[in-house]
């Protein structure tokens, strides 16, 4: 079996250069403060195992391994490695994948580590506890990997908005033919598109042209063939056509007597404006004063932008205003001037515009070169076009009024006319070539329109049928699917369950549900009873409860995975208990160990108790696990190491022997504190409340050793013990709490009396067979005994 030995990172997360994370045969306890690193561990290991970092591959918005991935202080990408073994050989993987000769082994488990939940973090833990149903099954279903439950559906759903997009297509489409039909039968709205209507409004058309009359409209084809015959003396009609646009064309030139009148308007606005000009001395440049209003009004000048001399904006403005009242005779007559202009240019362009569409439509239908005089006249307008599309003088304006008056556009348009008429009478009866054609263009939608509106109906119908019988097949899909998470949820919610009730026996607490809402398409309600009522757990459950349930929900899904694929036999608990007392993080490290004995675990924990529990656990089952503290972190170093002993370990070992006595001292009081912890909470010793939950060293003391003495064997074992820490608990309180000068002056017989004092206390409290402390027996009253009663004392 593939199991994990060294986990080495650099320049990733909180971790600089190391330290390496060695891993025992049964897994590693990693223990220490907030915000040194634990957690940058359990982010490389999931990055290695799975190519993604849960709690930064998120999809936030500027939160991802990219961005936050590498140390802060590092230059360098993060380099990570996992070294792993099957007992014999060792196998190298990194961030990008195995490293050196495949190994399908190593191959199945990281395949596994994609697919299945291994890994739990307090934030996942919480976030599905308090989620909204519909992002609770979100998380289960990434838990469960839910997906090949989905897969179906949406492949459904898909096809069924595919349909309902062809619907849509076909929709459109018959609407265009039914605009076609209109416009060729003449059916108006809000009459329908329907049999009766298009043969009633085509025999209509078929009259008027002397065709006969159809009983149903299949015969349209037949008759168009008629038509086609009586339309073939009209061979040339089309040519004839061209030629009657030419007669439309012509008609439609502006006349000269519309020039001359735009052009005499001009011609007098611009003496107007003229005689006025000449009445100025010197120039007025209208813009000019405007627009130097409107900068120095914008800018808040006070500097001409033209000498840079000091000017007064107020006196500009008013002297600018003044100017512009003296001349306003002379700009309303250069406003109409302009207006008139622009008029004039307007009527010269639209005739030179027509004639050129009209000798573009003269090459077609006549085949002939374009009259010479039409020629002349076009050129004559291109050049008056770009000559006034500035200001002329009166005489320009009256010397091309004059070329205009000589060219003579009535007259070329006549010529045009006569030509065309001309023409026009080598061809047979227009009106009986309309008729005929009209019914051809009218049979023709029948034959092609209708048809395909027909087609396009059809089509609806079989897809809005289809699409139905699609929506019935998604309905039963998702109940389907529905009923099969559910019966994998109350798998889960069973073993869960007994999971949970080996962590709290006999509390009248637990059962959860799962349950599949039949509201939406995918929610969980999540439901625990609470002496016998059943409700949502965060209303009646402690913090710790709570916390618990979502780790044994979680516990469940990983055996769920397991069971169904053992490549992957890891389990990895990220800081995720924090409001849980000692009994039951004792029974909680206890079914950890016991339920995932085939597992290797990681377990990060910021609380030293929890740390020593496991410790003795593991001891207890004689599991092999590594034990990491880190002691602190920095920027500079990231992690670092502590002693990886217990407290007690630790001064029980020679080392301790030749430490300084403050160092003694404070390990001393550490442990002294745990112990007491554990012991009120045991024997019911009543402690002065502390809003914050965090009961310190003297509290616990001086409520411990009033009820210690009243417990005559344990008094008579323990007496010389509990004395002399009474006599000596103060060197903790100026050396252990406070480390400073006094630490210089404390003795080596002085640390060693109260150390051996406590070391041996826990002697007398703690039970390694049974691995737990005394506590007050129910119905024994003044009892203080272990679970297995190696340790008795009687009141």
């Amino acid at each position: 079996m593939i199991r994990l030995r060294t986990l080495k990172a650099k320049g990733c997360r909180g971790i600089l250069d190391g330290p390496d994370l060695e891993f025992g045969k049964d897994g590693v306890v990693l223990v220490g403060d907030n915000g040194t690193g634990k957690s940058s561990y359990i982010d490389a290991l999931e990055k290695v195992l799975t190519g993604k970092c849960g709690s930064l591959d998120t999809g936030d918005q500027g939160l991802s391994w990219a961005r936050q991935g590498k140390h802060v202080a590092s230059k360098s990408a993060p380099q990570i490695e996992l070294v792993l073994s099957d007992g014999s050989k060792d196998f190298s993987v990194t961030q990008d994948g195995p490293s050196g000769p495949a190994n399908i082994h190593v191959g199945a488990m990281l395949s596994a580590a994609r697919r299945q939940s291994f890994l739990l973090r307090r934030r996942t833990l919480l976030a599905f506890i308090n989620a909204k149903p519909a992002d609770r099954y979100k998380a289960v279903a990434d838990f469960l990997q839910l997906e090949r439950f989905n897969a179906l559906e949406s492949k459904l759903r898909a096809l069924s908005t595919q349909c309902q997009g062809q619907i849509t297509g076909q929709k459109t489409a018959k609407q265009v033919e039914e605009i076609a039909l209109r416009q060729q039968l003449g059916i108006s709205l809000p009459a329908l598109i329907d049999t009766e209507t298009c043969l009633a409004q085509l025999n209509k058309i078929l009259g008027k042209a002397g065709l006969a009359i159809l009983d149903d409209l299949e015969s349209a084809s037949i008759r168009m063939e008629q038509v086609e015959v009586q339309l073939a003396p009209f061979s040339k009609m089309e040519e004839f056509q061209k030629v009657q646009l030419l007669k439309t064309l012509i008609s439609e030139l502006p006349p000269l007597d519309q020039l001359r009148e735009v052009e005499s308007a001009y011609h007098v606005a611009r003496k107007k404006t003229q005689d006025e000009e000449a009445k100025l001395r010197g120039n007025f440049y209208q813009q000019v004063l405007e627009e130097g209003v409107k900068w120095i009004q914008a800018d808040s000048l006070e500097t001409c932008p033209l000498c840079e001399s000091t000017i007064d904006p107020t006196k500009i403005l008013q002297r600018v205003e003044a100017r512009l009242n003296e001349h306003a005779t002379l700009t309303a007559f250069r406003d109409d001037q302009d207006l008139a202009r622009a008029k004039f240019v307007s009527a010269l362009r639209a005739l030179y515009d027509a004639l050129v569409l009209l000798r573009r439509k003269w090459t077609e239908g006549l085949r002939t070169n374009f009259p010479d005089a039409a020629e002349s006249l076009i050129e004559l307008l291109d050049q008056l076009v770009a000559r006034h599309s500035t200001l002329q003088g009166r005489e320009v304006i009256e010397d091309d009024s004059e070329a205009l008056s000589e060219a003579n556009p009535n007259s070329v348009a006549r010529g045009l006319s006569a030509q065309v008429e001309a023409k026009l009478q080598t061809y047979p009866s227009s009106e009986r070539y309309e008729v005929l054609t009209k019914a051809k263009s009218t049979l023709h939608a029948i034959t092609i329109n209708w048809n395909r509106l027909n087609g396009a109906q059809t089509e609806i119908s079989r897809l809005e049928t289809a699409r139905s019988q699609i929506q019935r097949i998604v309905e039963l899909a998702e109940k389907a699917r529905k009923e099969a998470v559910q019966q994998l949820l109350d798998q889960i919610a069973t073993h869960a369950d007994r999971y949970f009730q080996n962590v709290h026996p006999g509390e009248n607490i637990g059962s959860p549900a799962l349950k599949v809402t039949d509201r939406g398409t995918a929610s969980i309600d999540l439901t625990c009873v609470f002496h016998k009522k059943s409700g949502d757990p965060r209303g009646c459950y402690s913090e710790g409860h709570v916390d618990s349930l979502g780790l044994c929900i979680f516990l469940a899904i990983r055996r769920f995975h397991h069971s169904h694929d053992s490549d992957l036999s890891l389990l990895v608990l990220d800081d995720v208990l924090h409001s849980v007392d000692g009994e039951h993080r004792m029974a909680t490290a206890k079914l950890i160990l016991k339920e995932f004995s085939d597992h290797q675990i990681v377990i990060t924990t910021h609380d030293p108790l929890w740390f020593e529990n496991l410790k003795a656990v593991a001891s207890a089952a004689a599991r092999t696990f590594s034990y990491h503290r880190i002691a602190g972190w920095s920027l500079t170093t990231g992690p670092v190491w502590g002693d990886h002993l217990s407290d007690y370990e630790w001064l029980t070992s020679d080392e301790s022997l030749t430490a300084m006595p403050a160092d003694r001292v404070i390990k001393a009081g550490r442990l002294l504190e745990q112990m007491l912890q554990h012991l009120c909470d045991g024997l019911s010793v009543p402690v002065p409340f502390s809003l914050r939950g965090r009961y310190t060293l003297d509290p616990l003391w001086t409520s411990f050793l009033p009820k210690a003495k009243k417990n005559k064997e344990f008094y008579a074992a323990a007496g010389p013990q509990l004395d002399k820490i009474e006599e000596l608990r103060g060197l903790r309180n100026l050396v252990g709490a406070h480390y400073n000068e006094w630490a210089n002056y404390l003795t080596a017989n002085e640390s060693k009396e109260l150390t051996d004092a406590i070391v041996t206390l826990r002697d007398r409290v703690y039970c390694p067979k049974c691995n737990e402390f005394i506590k007050r027996i129910a119905g024994l009253e003044g009892v203080w005994s272990c679970k297995g009663e190696h340790l008795r004392f009687k009141a």
